[in-house]
Formats: structure tokens, C-alpha cells, sequence
């Protein structure tokens, strides 16, 4: 009688639930594992749910009838399945993972792979951004990384901050993001501030160190920072977050992902932060956003992301002297309120990504990038003359506030075709980018105009210049397996690079003041390297690679001069007079004095993972030839001007360890040491006479990075 009982009520609790619900679960054909994250909705109506995280799910207020259900998550098989309700309303659904191969067709060819490329690299999974990610700059997420080091100039982690990789700055590591790179075209530099909240937005990370296997962009000395962003990634489900913290900084978002009919997922985020920064007069606002459309065939992946940020960035980066930081540790320079950088930079993005077989696959990638903004600053006791408000120097002084305003736009292609053939795999490709920017100035504000004979107008245009700049790439890279523990690696690329300079009539700048410029670079850089697997746990490699950098737009001028500074020519030995008329039109100048960087890099590396023990360790040297250093060389008349530095040294050790300690306890630490120093330099200055001696650096250390990085 009991068991009756107990049974009347089970089934009685069934009819009650199910009455208008359909319920499930969905679980991996292959292995039998939950599937969370799978978008189940009835066709052709609003009624729809995500399976939690043991795969079930649960739709209410059916009406009784035939119903056709879908099921779908990006990396497997869309089923769709026709039921007839009330008679089916517990379902148990079987899917189809995608086969791996259209999978792997998102991960750039620059990325390499743990025991076959013989290139330095630390990974950063999904789990490690989530979990270190509070809003910071990409810098200081990867501040823990072996051998890198961080700074911001707030001295908070967002806002302007910079990242150095065995002692070589920003402008010598490359940064790519889905495989397009985000190096500027000019300076090479990347502005993280542009990009704030990225974290958010990216799904795994590989840091690449020394020139590692990065083949198009600019060339990468110190490292390669390879992201991909979280486009395609599997699981569904909107966000709210916030976070708050120290000197009032304040992030607050919302993010959400989103089946849209039956093949294309939507991937949105919008987020804003803000921060008083740590220094005096630091604070940051920036608003953020990430729209991604993506979809996954059959044989093909395609993905439209659209992403960038509009930023407002108290200026903070000027050093403070030690006295001023004995007497206030947050103290800085910049004491104008208004001295901010406002600047918005987005990003278009097209990929699409084909398998033509299982054994080849193309990738095409279309990119525009656009940059908008301006800096301004409170100039002292200005010359007047080189604002283009008087006609003649050293008449009269003012101080006024100025704006400095730039606009850019690079459009882009990467392509290239991958042959997994019988004892490896090659890759064959091709990058074509196109830069132009608009440079000028404009002064706000003369202090006391009103009392200065001047004809003064606010936003009076006192420079402007034009900067072209074309890559040209073609790359082949072959791993080559002829056994089955060893993986061979030749990555050969040839570049050209055209970069034109004209400065525009404005204020003074006019006749024998206008400048203008064309240089070409030819690079070719070859890598070689192997790696060899002694067992499943062991394995060691080792790579030779060339590298290649031009010197960027203020570099092909003086240490402390720029295109923007009246009466100031670029760095070059032959100067040709271009006369319209009667008139000096212009000055064209040829051969530069500041000449390419060379660098050969030498890397051996160990590694060993039990999965309990991981261990990685390695040796770099990279001899460095042409650095450009400022007062390197000399000019015709024998006064020194920024150059090359014959030989430099970058060499060092270094080491990752990762165990777990316990079930759910793990420890990981990093360690390195870096010898940089000036193997051959001989440094142009003056004495206290004004003469120009030699100053030998031959032997001494480079400054501005530390010898020893430890993590833990």
C-alpha cells in the first residue's frame, strides 16, 4: 500500500509539471557529458531558453500540438528536432560536435602550439583573463607574465600604460588582435588607453617572447602579444557587472550574448570606467564597446566585429622630481586641469575563414581602423612667431593653451592559404596595409591677447602635416615534421615599406619652412628553429631569427624636435630646393641619417609537464645592431643629433613553474634575469665649451628595465 502511495504521488507531481512544459537535457553524443550554454527555442516563436550547467532545460506554457525544436550551440551540429506536445515533453537530446578542424581554422597563423613550434610563449586561457580581469589595461593583466614589466602613468592600472619584454619598450613588441595588427603605423606604439576594458572582449592570449613566429605587422624584437576575441566563444547568456575600488575608480557594464535566428550569434558589450587616478590631476573617463556577428558553417567561419572606446585622459606623463615626491608621493608635474587627451579609435573588422578540404584552408581578413582625437596642453613664455601669430622671432611671449589634433585611417588585408600536408603543414600569405594621417595644431587661447599686438582668432591653425605610410608582406611558414618527435620550423618573409612625409602650408610654415620626404624599406627576415619531444612529458627547442624596424616619424627627426616645431628639418644629408615661380615652394629631402634596426635573436628552451608539474625554462641572446638611441650620430656640420648605436646586447634566463599542490590548489611563479647592455656605442654630446666629444658606452648597462622579475 505504502509503495502505491508513492508512486500515485509521482506521478500525480509529473502531471502537475508537465501539464504545459517541455523539459530535458542535452548532453555530448561522444562523450555523454552535459552540454551548457545550448540555445533551445521552438521555431517560429518567441519561446526560448538557455541549458544550464548540467545541460537541462525547461520551456512553460505550451499548448498542445506539433512543435519543431532547435537546439543549437556554435561548435556543434544545429539539430532540429519535431515533437509532438503533450506526448514528448521530456526529451533527452544527443549532439553533433563540429569537427575540429573548423574550430582550429579561428586561431591565427601567428599563434604557436606547446611542443611543435620552437618559439617562447606563455598562454593566458579564458579562465586566467576572468579571473585576473577587474578592469584594468592589457599591460597590467599581463604584468605577471615571465620577463614582462608594466607601468601607467596615472599610477593606477588604466589610463596610459606601457609595457616592456627583456628590456625592449612598446614600440619593438607587436600586438595583434584576431590576427590584425594594432601597432601604429608611424610611431609603432600601441595606445592602450584606446582600448579600454579590452579584457572583456578576449578569450585567450599568447605572449610570444624574443621575435617569436610573428610574420607580418611591424617587426617584433622584445615579443608578440597575440589575442583573440571571444567572437565565436560557446557559451550564452547576458551580464550586468561593476566593480569599485581605490581612488574612487569605478567600472560598471553589461554584456550579452545571443542566438540570432538560426546561424549567427551576437556578441555585445558596452562598459564605461572611471578612475581619479593615483597622481594628482589623473583621473580617466572611458566608455567602451564590442559588437561581434558571427557564424559558423559547415566548412566555413565568419565573423564581423566592430570595437573601440572613446576616452577623456588627465595628462600624468611627466616624471616628478625626488623632492617633490618626498614632500607629496602622488604628486605631479601637470598642474593645468585641463591638460587631457581626448581621443576615440575604432575598429572594423571582416574575417572569413574557408575549408576547402580536410587538408587546406584559406583565412581572409579585412580591417579598418580609424583614429580621431587631440591632446591639449598649457604652453609658458611661447615665442609667438612659431604659433604663427607675429612675423618675426623673439618680438614677443605669451603663454597660451594649445591643441595638438590628429585623424588617421589604415585599411588592411591579411590573407593566406594552410596545407596540412603528409609531414606538416604550411602556411603561404600575404599583408597589405594602407595608412594615412592629418597632423595639425591649434591654439585655444593666447593669455592676455587683448593687450598683445596680435590678430588672434581661437582655434587659429599654426601647423599641419600629412603622413602615407604602405606595407607590403609575403610570408611562408613550413612545420615540418619528418619523424614523429620532431618538428622542424622555416618561416621566411619579405616586407617593403613606403612611408611619404609632406607639411603643409600653416601659420609660418611656409617656403624654405615646409618639408617633405619619401623613404623605402626592403626587409627580408628569415627564422629557423626545432623542437624535440624526448617523451610525452620532455620536450626541448631551439630558433635563429632576423629582424627588421624601420625607424618611425619622429624618429627621422631630432631627439627634441619634431615636424610640429618651426624652422626644425628631418635628419637627412641631401636637401633639394623645389622653386614654383619665384618662390621657394618647399624643401625635399633624401638619405636619411638615422638608419634601420637589426636584430639576431638566439633562443634554447626546456620544457617538462607531468600535468601535477609544469615547468618551462629558456636562454635568449639577441645581439642588437642600429639601435636608435638619441645623440647616435653626428650631422654634416658636427653636431650631434639622435643615430645608431652600433651593438647591443639583450641576453638572459628565463623560467615558469606550475604545480598542484593539492585538488583544488595550484602555485605558479616565474622568474628571470636580463643582462642588457651597449656592446659597442660611442655617444656624441657636447662639453661645457660647446664642443663635441666622444662619450663611451662601450660595455655599460641599459637602463630603464630590471635585472631580476620574480612572480608568484
Amino acid at each position: 500500500m505504502k509503495k502505491i502511495l508513492i508512486m500515485l504521488v509521482v506521478l500525480l507531481s509529473a502531471n502537475l509539471i508537465s501539464a504545459d512544459t517541455l523539459m530535458g537535457q542535452v548532453s555530448d553524443s561522444d562523450s555523454g557529458e552535459a552540454i551548457t550554454g545550448v540555445s533551445v527555442y521552438i521555431k517560429n516563436s518567441n519561446k526560448g531558453i538557455i541549458t544550464d550547467k548540467d545541460g537541462k532545460f525547461t520551456i512553460t506554457s505550451l499548448e498542445p500540438g506539433e512543435y519543431n525544436v532547435i537546439f543549437q550551440r556554435l561548435d556543434y551540429k544545429i539539430l532540429e528536432q519535431v515533437i509532438n506536445f503533450p506526448d514528448d515533453r521530456i526529451l533527452n537530446i544527443k549532439m553533433l560536435k563540429k569537427p575540429t578542424e573548423i574550430e582550429g581554422m579561428k586561431v591565427s597563423s601567428t599563434v604557436a602550439v606547446e611542443r611543435e613550434t620552437p618559439v617562447t610563449f606563455t598562454n593566458m586561457s579564458d579562465d586566467m583573463i576572468d579571473e585576473a580581469n577587474f578592469g584594468q589595461d592589457i599591460p597590467m593583466l599581463m604584468n605577471e607574465l615571465p620577463n614582462v614589466f608594466s607601468y601607467a602613468d596615472a599610477g593606477s592600472p588604466m589610463g596610459y600604460s606601457n609595457m616592456k619584454i627583456r628590456g625592449f619598450d612598446q614600440k619593438r613588441i607587436g600586438v595583434m588582435i584576431n590576427g590584425i595588427p594594432l601597432n601604429d603605423p608611424e610611431d609603432h606604439n600601441v595606445y592602450w588607453v584606446n582600448m579600454p576594458d579590452f579584457a572583456e572582449s578576449i578569450s585567450n592570449v599568447q605572449f610570444q617572447r624574443g621575435v617569436g613566429s610573428s610574420i607580418y605587422g611591424i617587426s617584433t624584437f622584445g615579443g608578440s602579444l597575440n589575442m583573440q576575441t571571444n567572437t565565436t566563444k560557446a557559451e550564452y547568456g547576458s551580464e550586468v557587472f561593476g566593480n569599485y575600488g581605490s581612488y574612487n575608480t569605478i567600472k560598471s557594464g553589461f554584456k550579452t550574448t545571443r542566438n540570432i535566428k538560426d546561424y549567427f550569434k551576437l556578441n555585445l558589450r558596452l562598459s564605461r570606467i572611471i578612475s581619479d587616478g593615483y597622481r594628482d590631476n589623473s583621473a580617466t573617463e572611458q566608455w567602451a564597446y564590442f559588437t561581434g556577428l558571427s557564424r559558423i558553417g559547415a566548412r566555413s567561419i565568419t565573423e564581423l566585429n566592430f570595437y573601440g572606446g572613446k576616452e577623456i585622459t588627465h595628462a600624468a606623463w611627466y616624471a616628478s622630481y625626488e623632492g617633490d615626491l618626498e614632500e607629496n608621493h602622488q604628486h605631479n608635474p601637470i598642474t593645468y586641469d585641463n591638460e587631457i587627451d581626448d581621443f576615440s579609435q575604432p575598429h572594423l573588422e571582416l574575417h572569413h575563414s574557408f575549408m576547402i578540404n580536410k587538408n587546406m584552408s584559406t583565412k581572409n581578413s579585412l580591417f579598418y581602423i580609424k583614429g580621431n582625437g587631440f591632446y591639449e596642453q598649457y604652453k609658458f613664455d611661447r615665442d609667438l612667431w612659431e604659433y604663427g601669430l607675429v612675423d618675426s622671432s623673439d618680438t614677443i611671449e605669451a603663454d597660451l593653451i594649445r591643441q595638438k589634433k590628429v585623424e588617421k585611417n589604415q585599411y588592411g588585408w591579411v590573407g593566406n592559404l594552410d596545407w596540412s600536408h603528409y609531414l606538416g603543414n604550411l602556411t603561404i600569405g600575404s599583408y597589405i596595409s594602407i595608412f594615412d594621417s592629418e597632423h595639425w595644431g591649434e591654439v585655444k587661447e593666447v593669455i592676455g591677447s587683448d593687450t598683445l599686438d596680435i590678430d588672434f582668432a581661437k582655434g587659429h591653425e599654426y601647423y599641419n602635416y600629412i603622413g602615407e605610410k604602405q606595407y607590403y608582406t609575403f610570408y611562408a611558414n613550413e612545420l615540418f615534421q619528418p619523424m614523429q618527435n620532431l618538428n622542424l620550423m622555416a618561416n621566411l618573409y619579405y616586407q617593403i615599406i613606403n612611408f611619404q612625409f609632406q607639411q603643409n602650408e600653416s601659420g609660418n610654415f611656409t617656403g624654405e619652412y615646409l618639408n617633405s620626404y619619401k623613404v623605402e624599406y626592403n626587409f627580408f627576415n628569415p627564422r629557423f628553429g626545432v623542437n624535440y619531444n624526448f617523451n610525452e612529458a620532455m620536450n626541448v627547442y631551439a630558433n635563429i631569427s632576423f629582424a627588421h624596424r624601420e625607424p618611425t616619424d619622429d624618429e627621422l627627426f631630432d631627439t627634441w624636435d619634431g615636424p610640429d616645431d618651426l624652422g626644425v628639418a628631418p635628419l637627412f644629408a641631401e636637401a633639394d630646393t623645389i622653386v614654383v615661380g619665384d618662390q621657394i615652394d618647399h624643401i625635399e629631402w633624401s638619405d636619411p641619417y638615422v638608419r634601420d634596426e637589426k636584430l639576431i635573436d638566439y633562443e634554447i628552451g626546456f620544457g617538462y609537464d607531468t600535468g601535477s608539474w609544469k615547468v618551462k625554462t629558456n636562454l635568449f641572446w639577441m645581439d642588437f645592431q642600429d639601435e636608435i638611441v638619441g645623440y647616435g650620430g653626428v650631422n654634416d656640420e658636427g653636431s650631434p643629433i639622435r643615430g645608431n648605436a652600433d651593438e647591443t646586447i639583450h641576453r638572459g634566463v628565463e623560467l615558469e613553474i606550475e604545480t598542484e599542490l593539492l585538488a583544488d590548489l595550484k602555485w605558479s611563479g616565474s622568474f628571470s634575469y636580463n643582462d642588457n647592455y651597449f656592446e659597442k656605442f660611442i655617444m656624441k654630446d657636447w662639453d661645457e665649451n660647446w664642443n663635441v666629444i666622444d662619450v663611451d658606452y662601450s660595455g655599460k648597462k641599459i637602463g630603464g628595465f630590471p635585472e631580476i622579475i620574480a612572480n608568484s
